[in-house]
């Protein structure tokens, strides 16, 4: 028996700022969501399912909301994290390690050496996010890693080693440096990436 337009769940009737937070009302608004989804010819995957309270912190597409601070995810900071520690240890045979950690890392981040206005790591997350406390994480572990891809130590004393200047003498950009540029709007962010490339 086909159910009535009026018991038909609507995202227009669903009233989530009252929904209640114990487990059972969860699982009711998940399938009251999930039926009005398939009314419309979408369905949810299971795997990547996370049901969670109102007001509690939630993880999306590598961001991270919580009570409307977006920052980046757990996940997208550790993917980066590894990505970077992989780079490290493949430049240790590499006659400039640094100068190749960057490089790669620049393409990948910005575009550099190649199209800047094309789909990048920046051009998704900076856009979408409003903290940069996940970037100064990462900022930290890259200089950490490019650091030890010289060095081949994990030691404080890499900092003599390899000062930041002779980072950033490399090619070196911290993201929390573009992300502010980014902020400051496009145009000072284009002006900054061309300085860098040297453009």
């Amino acid at each position: 028996m086909k159910p009535s337009e009026k018991s038909k769940p609507s995202f227009k009737t669903i009233p989530i700022g009252r929904a209640r937070t114990s487990i059972s009302a969860l699982f009711r608004w998940h399938e009251a969501i999930a039926k009005r989804l398939l009314e419309l010819g979408l369905e949810i995957n299971e795997r990547k399912l996370r049901l969670s309270s109102p007001g509690q912190a939630w993880e999306f597409l590598g961001l991270r909301n919580d009570h409307g601070r977006v920052d980046l995810a757990t996940t997208t900071v550790s993917k980066m994290h590894h990505r970077v520690r992989r780079l490290s240890r493949r430049a240790r045979e590499r006659r400039d390690p640094a100068r190749y950690v960057i490089r790669r890392l620049n393409r990948k981040l910005f575009g550099f050496g190649a199209d800047t206005s094309a789909f990048t790591w920046a051009t998704w997350f900076f856009p979408l996010i409003n903290s940069d406390v996940g970037l100064r994480r990462l900022d930290h572990v890259v200089q950490e890693q490019l650091r030890f891809a010289v060095t081949g130590r994990h030691e404080r004393r890499n900092r003599g080693a390899m000062p930041y200047a002779q980072l950033a003498a490399r090619g070196y950009l911290p993201l929390v440096t573009a992300f502010r540029s980014y902020r400051r709007g496009p145009g000072d962010y284009e002006r900054m990436l061309d300085r860098r490339m040297g453009g």
